[in-house]
């Protein structure tokens, strides 16, 4: 539908909190978002999703080596 983001894609070996950046302004969440994300060795991490279109992950030490999906995010973009 319109005015849903979805992301999708694996990524591992992040190396800092900084994960990536949703460069299109009407591609960005309406507010900050704090989303739990499966990984590999039956943990999850925590993705915070800026309104600046920044996501860092929250927990990065503990899964640092972990595969992480993101095929699971969506959320309403800005209006």
């Amino acid at each position: 539908p319109l005015g849903l983001v979805h992301i999708q894609g694996v990524v591992k070996d992040t190396t800092s909190e900084w994960l990536a950046r949703i460069t299109r302004a009407d591609c960005r969440p309406e507010k900050d978002l704090i989303i739990s994300v499966p990984c590999t060795g039956f943990k999850f991490a925590f993705l915070k999703i800026y309104e600046d279109g920044n996501i860092l992950i929250d927990n990065r030490s503990e899964i640092s080596t972990n595969w992480i999906s993101l095929d699971c995010i969506t959320f309403k973009a800005k209006e």
